[in-house]
């Protein structure tokens, strides 16, 4: 089965350093994107871009956005390159994670590749039940005056950004997260999510979601969140 690993980050280098020493030999393609490159040739030293093993840095937007706006137009942007970045490939299945995501093993990704074979689901997702994340109708101003929320995390296709697994069919075919919409600059799970809408469409998307955990941190299995 070939894998590819694709890691947005800002400047958890230890963190990603880890990763890449614990799990390397287990990827077909590994591409890392970072938002500047603050900490670069300490990265570097532990992972020498060649064919198959890539990264990339984009500008850190910081001085363009709000901080309530950076996080998700900044995910949006470097998820869409890294996977645009595989279109062209032969992967089985692909995996996302952000810069603060340290994966230990890989036990707990195959199970859930194999469930979603089983299930014949494209995605596997884990989602924030309960939690109330900011409506893309809020503006600037209510979040800078304390008024935020208004999207309540139940079964929406929004999906969390930190760690989830793609059949690299609906990339290369489909086109998925190879450009992704800020339609909530706020919340890049709704962003993300929304990428299941494009595909299927409102009535469809839940079909296709193999839901691995029903929190955002729930699933542990070789993952640390927030490692950072």
């Amino acid at each position: 089965m070939k894998l590819g690993l694709l890691c947005s980050m800002y400047d958890e280098i230890d963190t990603v350093s880890q990763t890449l020493l614990r799990t390397e030999k287990e990827w077909h393609y590994i591409h890392i994107c970072q938002s500047g490159t603050l900490g670069t040739k300490q990265l570097l030293s532990q992972f020498h871009p060649r064919p198959g093993r890539i990264y990339s840095t984009f500008p850190n937007l910081a001085d363009e956005y709000s901080q309530w706006e950076l996080p998700a137009q900044a995910l949006c942007r470097n998820y869409s390159h890294l996977f645009r970045s595989t279109q062209g490939l032969e992967l089985d299945y692909v995996i996302a994670i952000t810069g603060d995501t340290m994966l230990l093993y890989m036990h707990g990704i195959y199970d859930i590749i194999e469930k979603m074979k089983e299930k014949n689901l494209g995605l596997g997702v884990s989602k924030a039940i309960g939690a109330d994340f900011h409506s893309k109708d809020l503006t600037l101003e209510d979040l800078e005056q304390g008024k935020g929320g208004g999207r309540k995390q139940e079964y929406v296709p929004d999906h969390q950004p930190q760690f989830y697994v793609v059949n690299h069919g609906l990339v290369r075919e489909e086109g998925m997260y190879c450009d992704i919409n800020v339609i909530n600059r706020w919340t890049s799970e709704e962003d993300l999510g929304y990428e299941s809408v494009k595909i299927w469409g409102v009535d469809k998307w839940a079909r296709h979601q193999y839901i691995y955990s029903d929190t955002a941190e729930g699933f542990q299995d070789g993952l640390v969140f927030h490692a950072k």
